[in-house]
């Protein structure tokens, strides 16, 4: 019974649930005051509902034994791919199709589009979205998915990189119960859905940035015997691609390669400068060749929603942040999560936070729920790590 009182008193001071609870629940406001009638019982019955689930899974040891007994299966996980293969395939053109009454997202459009502008050798960003909206994503990001967004199978942009990641995550750290425990909790968030089937491409970003921590990881270990050159450069390259994928991710690589300083110093350089100059190569590139860079757009979008004085303090205190917790971090993959999840997170949080205050708090119109997408599967997969082998 002391047991069972002390878990009930430690409920509200675990700090995990209420982490789940601000890159999940909190976020998926936007979507309920958008698609849920009495939206605000409706985010007090699923925010209630949410919390006590998230606090159970960590607090309650039979729950624990029975996530594990259940979900402790790599068909559980071909499972969850396929669902949302399924849930996408049959839910993305149908939603896509609200554009032509003036209703869809233009996400999807802003890969589609510029993809196909290039490679009707028309330039990348010479294109102009259906709403005027500017185009966000930067041009090593669209060109790497050109896969999906030249062959009519963009449905599968999302599950992709959750299915590669959740595989490679199985691989090199034998964790088939955490991996599921990630893909669960997606399930459990409103806006996961909507940006799922609205083909947006944050979650697809947000799976890509741990990637690369797992591939750097891999790199120091036994797992990956080709500890060589090509193998860094490669890894290296792709960092730089996925760092354009937002101007503001143009530090990315920096913060990666302050990441394995600890590790090895040589190697940490080595990365840096290639990954950062393959970055801004790419933007240079279209930069010098484009009418108008669309992606600057965001630079103007935060100086006319947020003001001088949130950027200021938001770069401030990510700086300090930032700076504290590469001294703390820990040299390990779960503490090099919580790195990326910190340096990126406080100021995306900051962005986000201060488009809700700049729409008055209406949810209908805060755009900037999306931004905290991107770090939502580095919390997630940070706090399962192990899952069955944590107290």
């Amino acid at each position: 019974m002391k047991i069972r009182k002390l878990r009930i008193q430690n409920l509200l001071g675990d700090l995990r649930p209420w982490l789940m609870m601000l890159v999940l629940q909190i976020p998926s406001y936007r979507t309920i005051f958008k698609f849920v009638p009495y939206p605000i019982i409706s985010v007090i019955f699923l925010n209630v509902l949410a919390f006590i689930g998230y606090a159970i899974i960590f607090q309650n040891i039979w729950v624990r034994k029975m996530l594990t007994y259940l979900l402790n299966s790599y068909y559980i996980t071909i499972f969850f791919i396929a669902l949302l293969i399924g849930v996408n395939y049959y839910l993305y053109p149908r939603v896509d199709a609200r554009k032509y009454i003036g209703r869809g997202s233009t996400a999807d459009d802003a890969l589609i589009e510029t993809a196909k502008s290039f490679l009707a050798q028309r330039g990348l960003y010479n294109v102009r979205l259906y709403d005027g909206a500017p185009v966000s994503p930067g041009p090593g990001w669209i060109l790497l998915n050109l896969p999906f967004t030249t062959s009519g199978l963009y449905f599968l942009l999302t599950p992709f990189y959750i299915g590669i990641l959740s595989t490679l995550y199985i691989i090199f750290y034998r964790d088939k119960l955490g991996a599921n425990l990630v893909l669960l909790s997606l399930t459990s968030s409103p806006i996961f859905w909507e940006l799922m089937v609205t083909g947006h491409d944050l979650i697809a970003l947000g799976f890509g940035l741990i990637i690369l921590l797992f591939l750097l990881d891999k790199y120091f270990t036994s797992l990956i015997k080709a500890k060589n050159s090509n193998f860094l450069v490669s890894i290296s390259l792709l960092a730089g691609i996925i760092a354009t994928s937002r101007v503001v991710f143009i530090l990315l690589p920096l913060f990666l390669a302050i990441l394995i300083w600890k590790r090895n110093r040589v190697v940490a350089v080595f990365f840096g400068i290639i990954s950062q100059l393959c970055a801004l190569s790419l933007h240079s590139v279209f930069i010098l060749t484009s009418k108008y860079y669309q992606p600057f757009h965001l630079f103007d979008r935060a100086f006319n929603n947020l003001g001088i004085s949130i950027i200021l303090v938001g770069t401030v205190t990510s700086i300090i942040i930032g700076v504290l917790t590469i001294l703390k971090i820990k040299n390990h993959i779960v503490g090099w999560m919580f790195y990326l999840a910190i340096c990126l997170g406080v100021p995306l949080l900051f962005i986000s936070f201060g488009e809700l205050w700049n729409v008055c708090f209406d949810f209908k119109r805060w755009e900037g729920a999306n931004y905290i997408m991107p770090v939502t599967p580095v919390v997630l997969f940070a706090l399962f790590y192990n899952f069955n082998k944590s107290e």
